[in-house]
């Protein structure tokens, strides 16, 4: 209760009196108090760079259930009226440039990863050794998650395959590792490895096609080899638990290093399927030290990509709202952020922040988007696309 303590005339007197308005004045706070869209800006990051940004990946709602009010439309528009180039994406197009590892299997330039690396995709940019080739995705089983690759034949250079087992007889508790490239943006170029053991001869649902492993796995390690102590391949990584889920179903509860790999009569199968000149190396008396394996590990990124497109700076955009019918339809809260894409940095977060009732969808949004224009100015509107060979 607001109690505001006010004076009256009365013929030729003064009385002093309370009045309690409570629903005014609360009313008066909710229409007004709120009404403004914020912008909180990363202090590490020197403002001269945001105009260094000029490609900005937006993704698209899965379903209508995701974007009942239909905003994503209208944030496109705004992102490139600011003067970004917008890449939209979605599951059947996923980001260009997604990481992933892989290896040889045959000195001709075919290379084993994961199929869901790519989408729709058929072009791929690899890295081995350090030189970069382009690939064509001749193959892929999705339900196995497997991608078989072909290096442009005129590109090719002394290509090493790894050995892969056949009938390999796995043990729980057998140390294993892996060597691949996880979170290349952050880490950087150079093939990591890492190592941990068979935690169980099935994978998830009991599925006896998969190993359950303890090899810790980063974003960028699918379709990396699983190795044994000798440097034989004995699966391919794949895959973790989904930490969200787990924390759902659990209520509470993350998993640790609950990670999946997929056995080698599944890898021999696809690859004999999908191209019979593959001659697989079956020779696994040889001990390959590590560094050896690493020249046959690849570095993969979905798409044909330049060296000049890595290097640029790029955003990520991510749009929450929630809206409600009242007079009309307005937010109860409307937020855009901007992340860095290489290094997963927060940049800028703006929008509307508690209710407004005298706004509108339209006008939060604007008013969004005159703030991130005082931070981003894009240097070329018109720019065209770095996707090319």
């Amino acid at each position: 209760m607001i109690t505001i303590f006010a004076c009256c005339k009365v013929g030729n007197r003064f009385i002093f009196g309370t009045f309690k308005y409570t629903a005014i004045f609360v009313s008066i706070f909710i229409m007004f108090g709120c009404t403004e869209t914020r912008v909180i800006v990363n202090p590490d990051v020197n403002k001269d760079k945001y105009d260094d940004y000029e490609l900005v990946y937006l993704r698209a709602p899965d379903s209508k259930d995701k974007d009942p009010r239909n905003i994503f439309p209208l944030v496109l528009d705004k992102l490139e009226d600011l003067g970004f180039q917008v890449r939209v994406i979605n599951k059947e197009n996923p980001m260009e440039g997604r990481q992933g590892s892989g290896f040889v299997v045959d000195p001709k330039g075919y290379v084993l990863t994961c199929a869901h690396i790519f989408g729709k995709e058929r072009k791929a940019s690899l890295w081995i050794r350090g030189k970069r080739y382009v690939a064509d995705v001749v193959e892929t089983d999705k339900s196995n998650d497997l991608a078989l690759l072909k290096i442009n034949s005129h590109q090719l250079l002394d290509l090493k395959s790894l050995p892969i087992f056949k009938d390999f007889n796995y043990k729980m508790g057998e140390d294993v590792y892996t060597i691949g490239f996880p979170l290349s943006n952050i880490l950087g170029n150079t093939p990591r490895l890492n190592k941990g053991l068979i935690s169980s001869i099935v994978g998830l649902k009991d599925d006896p096609n998969h190993l359950q492993i303890s090899v810790e796995i980063q974003p960028g390690n699918s379709g990396s080899p699983l190795l044994n102590k000798n440097g034989v391949v004995v699966g391919i990584i794949q895959g973790t638990l989904n930490p969200i889920n787990v924390l759902a179903k659990t209520r509470g509860s993350l998993p640790q290093n609950v990670n999946f790999a997929l056995k080698t009569d599944a890898i021999h199968a696809f690859i004999k399927k999908a191209k019979d000149e593959i001659i697989i190396d079956f020779d696994s008396s040889e001990k390959l030290e590590f560094d050896r394996v690493s020249d046959s590990v690849v570095q993969i990124r979905s798409g044909i990509i330049t060296e000049d497109f890595l290097k640029k700076p790029k955003l990520f955009c991510r749009v929450a709202y929630q809206s409600f019918w009242d007079i009309g339809y307005r937010f109860r809260f409307f937020q855009i952020q901007l992340y860095d894409l290489g290094t997963g940095k927060l940049l800028l977060k703006a929008g509307q922040y508690g209710d407004a009732a005298f706004s509108t969808e339209e006008k939060v949004i604007d008013e969004t988007f005159e703030q991130v224009r005082t931070h981003f100015s894009p240097k070329d509107k018109n720019a065209s696309s770095d996707k090319t060979n």
